[in-house]
């Protein structure tokens, strides 16, 4: 085996590779540091906030700060302190300080429903005074998955409670829905009634479609004969329409008797007064008056015989013409009407 020489070219400069080796590695690490203290804001200047808590529950030292949704800083120490409450003391880069006036609140909430939990600082009052380093803001606790919980458990215990109610067979809704059941299997009997009677109703209405053409080909004639009725009414109340004419020609002329019938009256009265005194005055020469009433009577009857007797005399029968026996003559009530129309 060859041994390694004092004078071997490989280890040449070997401590000078050493040292630049060492050189680099410790810039890497004040880089490394450097890094972190910057990513940690390690090399900026702080302003101290403190908040008091009810407990410490997702609270942590470390814990993101951020104002507006933005990292502004973080949690720098947790105590607990009187009261068995939590004090919190939180490290905010000295740039945002004039984001942070009276009624600013700290919170503790999480990044969606699972997500990391931070500290939220909500943005105060712009025209209040700034706070100064070591300001005690209040802290408003949101509530959390548990606290959610909590006020679920009321709930789920009453739905267990309705579960086991609806459950129980000797319950109301076990016995309700036993009655559905009664009910539904009637419902379906009364369905089968119900499809018998539409099927009976079916037959019936056929029938009466069937007598319903039957009235309708007997009312069409009936129908018919009352139009031509109808027609014949017409045409007779035309025919009356003269008639109704003349009485109402009558009528007026009755009423223009009436009006003059108190005249008449009266003239008749003094007739009457004139006839009582020729009456009296034809008493007194009444037998003088029969004897010529007798002796014109007997004249009249002597002149009858004479004119009879010429009438049958040879020259004068040939010459007058013969007498017609009398006879019945029909009356015809149209021509009648017609000539009456026809004198109108």
């Amino acid at each position: 085996m060859a041994t390694v020489k004092d004078k071997d070219p490989r280890f040449k400069n070997l401590e000078f590779k050493a040292g630049v080796m060492l050189m680099v590695a410790i810039a890497g690490i004040v880089v490394l540091v450097l890094m972190l203290g910057i990513e940690r804001d390690l090399f900026t200047k702080k302003f101290s906030l403190h908040f008091v808590a009810e407990n410490g529950t997702g609270i942590s030292k470390g814990m993101p700060v951020k104002l507006s949704g933005f990292k502004v800083g973080r949690v720098s120490t947790v105590e607990l302190i009187e009261g068995a409450r939590v004090r919190v003391t939180t490290e905010v880069s000295q740039k945002y300080t004039e984001y942070l006036r009276e009624g600013v609140k700290a919170m503790v909430t999480k990044e969606g429903y699972i997500g990391d939990p931070y500290v939220d600082i909500t943005v105060g009052d712009p025209s209040a005074t700034l706070l100064t380093d070591g300001a005690l803001i209040p802290f408003h606790k949101e509530d959390g998955m548990e606290e959610l919980i909590n006020e679920a458990k009321p709930a789920l215990t009453e739905i267990k409670e309705i579960i086991h109610y609806i459950n129980d067979p000797e319950g109301d809704i076990k016995v309700t829905l036993g009655n559905f059941k009664v009910l539904s299997e009637g419902l379906e009997e009364t369905r089968s009634v119900i499809t018998e009677t539409t099927r009976t109703a079916g037959g019936t209405l056929k029938r009466i479609d069937s007598l319903v053409e039957k009235v309708d080909s007997r009312v069409e004639p009936m129908m018919d004969s009352a139009l031509n009725v109808f027609g014949n009414v017409d045409e007779m109340t035309e025919r009356l329409m003269p008639v109704i004419e003349r009485f109402d020609a009558i009528s007026r002329n009755v009423e223009t008797v009436s009006e003059t019938l108190p005249s008449t009256i009266l003239k008749l009265d003094s007739i009457l007064g004139d006839v009582k005194l020729v009456s009296s005055a034809l008493g007194a020469g009444a037998p003088q008056i029969m004897e010529v009433i007798d002796n014109t009577n007997s004249a009249i009857r002597g002149g009858k015989e004479i004119i009879k007797g010429v009438k049958t005399s040879w020259p004068i029968r040939l010459m007058l013409p013969k007498v017609r026996s009398p006879h019945l003559v029909p009356l015809d009530t149209f021509s009648m009407k017609q000539e009456v129309r026809s004198g109108d």
